[in-house]
């Protein structure tokens, strides 16, 4: 991810305690999304610990949630998953699993020709 959309994120979201945001441009949205509701949750004290891809995959990691808040963060990031796994990792248009012989990513047709 750019630094400018880096930066965004964490002026904008205090709980975010990396610099381990390892993904494409492309999940910008899904991860803005998945953190303003975060936000309102109004969870005092929690952190989110790394952002990456794998394998296709977005990965969110927290730590420190509540045990009142941990179904509902839970269940905003497996969302942000599922959106995840349709979104093109590079620019954000709807996209399909790529398989190479290492690597699975997420991309649409006109980022992958």
């Amino acid at each position: 991810m750019n630094e400018t959309k880096k930066r965004y994120l964490f002026d904008h979201f205090k709980f975010i305690k990396t610099e381990a945001i390892d993904l494409g441009d492309g999940w910008f949205g899904i991860v803005r999304t998945l953190c303003e509701k975060l936000k309102a949750l109004d969870i005092q004290s929690f952190e989110v610990i790394e952002i990456k891809e794998k394998d296709g995959d977005l990965c969110f990691y927290t730590k420190g949630v509540p045990e009142r808040y941990r179904d509902n963060v839970k269940s905003l990031i497996e969302e942000a998953e599922i959106e995840s796994k349709k979104t093109c990792e590079i620019c954000g248009q709807p996209g399909y699993p790529r398989k190479t012989r290492y690597v699975t990513f997420i991309a649409c047709r006109e980022c992958i020709s």
